[in-house]
This record gives structure tokens, sequence and C-alpha cells, in this order.
């Protein structure tokens, strides 16, 4: 895998008159960058969450809290309920004494439970609001729309204005309703009648009755139990068994593709296209890092929020091969993305410091790679192809040949990086009057070569040498 330049050292030597450690400045202002920038990052991850968290409270509601806690303390009243009269004369009383630290701390730490039992019973409140269903079986542009749910979109447009992050309203989203047995069972009878003889639906109903009253019953308890200890409670069990547990190949089988535009070609420079619609990949990227993406992409108007989780594992994600299993990895904060050109992987950096590179700076760090002259190394341009095949045989492989060395490293750049960019050496065309043109179009984003996608990645850009681009995707990580 070919790199964009060397990195710095640090040398050590034993002279006559001792220890001499020579070094190179850049390799430590690029160490302490990467340190100063994880650590930001952490921070700035920390600080999404706990505002997620409150939500819709925020610190200056904290701030007022006490306030309001300590102006009460003047005239002698507990607005706490009995919180900092219990924390003063019970606990932090045989800590620091009756003084006046005693009387502060317990105002203090008492109002911010104040607080925090405040925020607990609102968002519980956000909850139940949220499990409203009757909206999705109305429009909010009908005329017909009752009262009721008015006042619903009313209070979801108020609250909208508190402006939430994209996973504000995570913790408050309904569970996932769990189907009665008996209907889940009499609809599967109704979905089979169109496609059954009188003979073959006539058994299918006695097995079906025998199934309700034996372990229909018993399995019904157990998803009971699960769904009040999970938020979900088949998403784990979905992701598991129909896609970490497929052993057939992804390719094809799981894996989807998608189109570019038709009809429209914003540039024929197939550098400049990767460019483009890498930088805005990570525009995009850096939003969901903010929490910056609203909640209500999916319905903007009518302000209904939806579940985000599957967000956190769109960018820097692979799909593991495993023997017996897959796992699905999110890797911390990948500073790369890894490109495929002509049989070569590239690993191609995406900061300059501590910003992302330019969409000019990216074209022509594209166009460097599209004008190389770099050949393949033995086995090179098919390693992609471990991705395209069944799932054992690409885990004992792994295992075997992927765990040390180089070949560790190189597969730890592909499977980290941020995603990946193929570009692509075909033109493809689409024309009204040659459906066959369309067809190549979609069969090279779908499978390519097989050799020539990394099928494991959460997605891969396509770019084709005329400019015109596709994206392949694994599947499992949007299933959440």
């Amino acid at each position: 895998m070919a790199e964009a330049r060397s990195v710095a050292g640090i040398n050590i030597a034993l002279t006559h008159d001792g220890v001499a450690v020579s070094y190179d400045q850049e390799l430590l202002r690029d160490i302490w960058s990467a340190f100063s920038r994880s650590y930001r990052k952490r921070f700035a991850r920390f600080k999404n969450h706990f505002k997620a968290g409150i939500f819709p409270a925020n610190l200056t509601s904290l701030v007022a809290t006490l306030g309001i806690v300590v102006l009460g303390a003047l005239f002698y009243i507990d607005l706490t309920l009995g919180i900092v009269t219990l924390l003063r004369n019970w606990i932090l009383y045989y800590i620091f004494g009756s003084g006046y630290f005693c009387h502060m701390m317990s105002l203090l730490i008492g109002g911010s439970l104040f607080w925090f039992i405040l925020i607990q019973i609102m968002r519980l409140s956000l909850k139940f609001l949220l499990s409203y269903k009757g909206w999705m079986y109305q429009s909010s542009f009908e005329k017909n729309i009752t009262q009721f749910t008015k006042i619903w979109f009313g209070i979801l447009h108020f609250i909208s204005k508190f402006e939430p992050t994209l996973h504000s309203f995570q913790g408050s989203l309904p569970h996932l309703p769990l189907p009665n047995l008996d209907d889940t069972l009499d609809r599967h009878l109704k979905s089979i009648r169109p496609f059954t003889t009188d003979d073959e639906y006539n058994e299918m109903v006695l097995l079906t009755e025998k199934f309700r009253k034996g372990l229909g019953r018993r399995l019904q308890r157990y998803l009971i139990i699960k769904s009040w200890l999970s938020v979900n409670y088949v998403s784990d069990w979905w992701e598991e068994f129909v896609y970490m547990r497929q052993r057939s190949p992804i390719m094809i089988n799981s894996n989807y593709y998608g189109f570019d535009t038709l009809n429209m070609q914003p540039t024929h420079l197939q550098a400049a296209r990767a460019a483009n619609i890498t930088w805005a990949a990570l525009l995009f990227r850096r939003m969901i890092e903010r929490q910056e993406v609203t909640p209500f992409s999916l319905s903007p108007k009518s302000k209904v929020p939806f579940c985000t989780i599957q967000y956190e594992r769109l960018f820097n994600s692979c799909r593991i091969p495993g023997e017996e299993s897959d796992t699905f990895r999110v890797f911390n904060d990948a500073k790369h993305i890894a490109v495929y050109c002509r049989g070569c992987w590239f690993k191609l950096s995406i900061h300059s410091g501590k910003r992302l590179l330019e969409p000019k700076e990216l074209q022509h760090a594209f166009q460097e790679i599209l004008d190389s002259d770099c050949t393949p190394q033995k086995g090179e341009a098919e390693l992609a192809a471990f991705t395209a095949g069944e799932r054992t045989p690409w885990a004992i492989a792994r295992r075997r040949y992927f765990n040390t060395g180089i070949n560790k490293l190189s597969l730890r750049a592909i499977e980290g990086a941020a995603f990946v960019v193929i570009l692509d050496e075909e033109e493809v065309y689409y024309d009204e009057n040659d459906p066959s043109k369309l067809d190549k179009w979609a069969q090279s984003l779908l499978h390519g070569k097989a050799t020539d996608r990394w099928f494991d990645k959460s997605f891969n850009f396509v770019i084709f040498k005329n400019g015109k681009m596709g994206i392949n995707a694994e599947h499992s990580w949007g299933e959440n």
C-alpha cells in the first residue's frame, strides 16, 4: 500500500560523549497534533453526549435552578423538597461539620440533584409524548386531522425550538412495541392463503394452532422479558442471525448499490468528481461528530424525531469476518481514506495539520494517484476478492496471513479508513434508448470485477473515468 510521504523517526546513538539523541521536529509536531486532536475529540464527544443527555434542558437551566435554590434558602425555604435538608443534616454534617461551607455544599449538591431529577421527569414526559402513534395514520396536511394530533404536532414544534442535536431524542424514543402472538399468527395465515391449496392451508392452520397453544406462548413470554430489558427487542438478534452469521458472500446477496444522477453531470474530470464527493462526505462526517445533523431529517416539517443510532456506524467502520459469525467494528478516528486505482491500494491522508484538505487539494492528490505509474504487488490487485467470497474462508485467510507484519498494517489501513474510493478505469453512460448501458452501470456498482470493491467496508464511492459515480454499501450497519 502506497502512502503520500514517509514517516520521520527518532535516532538514538551511543558515542564517546554518551548517548546522542537526534529527532525530527516534524515527527514531534505530528505526535503532539495527533495527541491533542484525539483528546479534543474525546472532550467534544463527551460534551455533545452530555448535551444530548439533558435535552430539552441545558446548562443554563442548571445555573438558574441553583440560583432559585439559593434564593429560597435565604428565606429559609427548601425548594428541593427536602433534598438539601437531608444532605446537610444526615451526610455533609458528618464530613464538614455545621459551618457555612457545609451549608453551601448542601445547596450546591442538593440543587444539582434536584435539577437532575427534574430533567429525568422531563425526559420521561417526552418519551410518553413520543409514544403516541396516531399521527402515523394522519397527514399533518390533511384537513380532517384530529384536534389531539394537532396539539401533539404543536408540542413537537415547540420542543424543536430548543435546538436539539443529532442524538437529543435518542434516550426518549419509545421502545419497539412487541406484537401480540395471536395477531402475528392470524396475519401469517392470511398472508399465505393465496399461495396454498385448501389441503395445505388446513394443515398450516392445525400447525399454527398447535404452536399458538404450546411453544408459541413460551417464546412470547421470553420476548416480553427481552422487550423490558432492551430498547429494541429484535435489533441485536436481527443483525446477528440475518447478517453476521450469514456465511454466503455478501456481494450481491447483502450489499446494495446507488446511482449517480442520470441526466446531470457536474464534471467529466474523474479526480475532480472524486475530490468533491470525498470533501462533501468528510463534511457530513464532521457534522455527525459534532451532532449538528438534525434529528428531524426524515420529517423536517412535522418535527417527528427518528432513531439516529445508525449514524454512528456510517463512517470509520468495517465488517470483520469470523469463522462462525462476523462482527462490525467502528474505529475511533480515521484520518485517511483508502483509494483503489489500477490494482493498487493507496492510503490518502485527509488532513493538513488541524484542518481538512480542501477540494482542490484532494483533486491534486487524486490526480497524482491517477498519473502514478505504480505496479501492483503480487496479489494486491485481487486482494478485495476475499471480501466477495464465502465468509468462513475469508476469516481463515485473514487469521493466517493478515495477523502480523505489513499485511496486518495494510489491512488495518483499509478497514480503518473513513471510507473507500474506487477510481474505476471504465466509463459508464445512461441512454434512454439503450437500457443495456444502464445495466452495465448497475452491474459495475453492484459487483464490479469482484476484485475491485472492498465489500466489507461500510461504503465504497465508485468514481468512473468519465466523472460518473455511484456507491456500493454494506447493509448491516444501517439496519438498527
